[in-house]
């Protein structure tokens, strides 16, 4: 599959996707911001569409959707939107509905009131979940019938939500290699389908109080009743928007939480959603 990018007012180059780096410019030079900016790319559902896509030393990222400010509210809307808009500033909480069928091999959240500004300077939360290069439609839709570890009481009890295949801080100062699950809520309490993100759409995922992002540093699950290192939701109906490893690369400290806590609510911007 081969993206082109250009035309007016665009960057101009060739997106690569292949099955490790998700797509990449060989024109933008690795650890620098010089690739953020709108990009016309050809969608794999929405045919030619303008979007909007960030680099830094994690690699080169399509925005494709926002969780608008409180994000650890909007991500318990009742209705969660999808449609082929460009996601941006000036965007409420959307989802694109134009790569559903994208091979994913990362999911990134990054919690910033800009991401066409400086995100880079201006960001709280900034975490992503490796994925196996399904389709991103396949990924989220997982929690509305998939068993995965407890985040506490892994073997010995099961929540609903995604599998992934390592999850790491963007930030550089950990990555988890043995991370195997994400547990969205209890039951199959999510209300959501695969086309929902191939056509305009909307979703929920707080049918239970539950709707959440998170990560660990080192367990092998996170979410739902169990420990957490970053995230931002809802579990149980407590809120949370926190991380909890301090400092910066070099100079550090690990920290987690349980179940949420409302100590947890740190911050109350929007987050965007990346994937490549």
């Amino acid at each position: 599959m081969t993206g082109k990018l250009g035309g007016a007012g665009s960057k101009s180059g060739i997106i690569g996707i292949n099955d490790r780096i998700g797509f990449s410019n060989s024109s933008i030079p690795v650890g620098t911001t010089a690739g953020n900016g709108f990009y016309n790319i050809l969608t794999p559902n929405g045919g030619y569409r303008r979007t909007y896509c960030i680099q830094d030393e994690q690699g080169f990222y399509m925005v494709i959707g926002k969780f608008a400010a409180d994000a650890c509210l909007t991500v318990a809307a009742a209705s969660i939107p999808t449609n082929r808009d460009t996601v941006k500033d000036s965007s409420g909480t959307v989802i694109s509905c134009n790569f559903g069928d994208y091979p994913c091999h990362e999911i990134r959240f990054i919690g910033t009131n800009s991401i066409e500004g400086e995100w880079w300077n201006n960001r709280n939360i900034d975490f992503i979940h490796g994925i196996d290069g399904k389709p991103f439609k396949n990924v989220w839709e997982q929690s509305r019938y998939l068993q995965v570890h407890h985040a506490n009481n892994a073997g010995n009890a099961w929540k609903y939500g995604h599998w992934c295949t390592y999850c790491k801080d963007s930030r550089g100062r950990w990555a988890n290699h043995n991370y195997h699950s994400h547990a969205m809520t209890d039951g199959a309490n999510v209300s959501i389908a695969a086309s929902d993100f191939t056509e305009p759409s909307s979703f929920t995922l707080n049918v239970a109080g539950d709707a959440k992002f998170t990560v660990h540093h080192d367990h092998e699950s996170s979410g739902q009743d169990g420990f957490c290192s970053a995230g931002f939701g809802h579990d149980d109906n407590v809120i949370g928007f926190f991380d909890m490893t301090t400092g910066s690369v070099g100079s550090y400290s690990f920290g987690e939480v349980s179940n949420f806590t409302s100590v947890a609510r740190s911050w109350a911007t929007a987050v965007y959603v990346c994937i490549r």
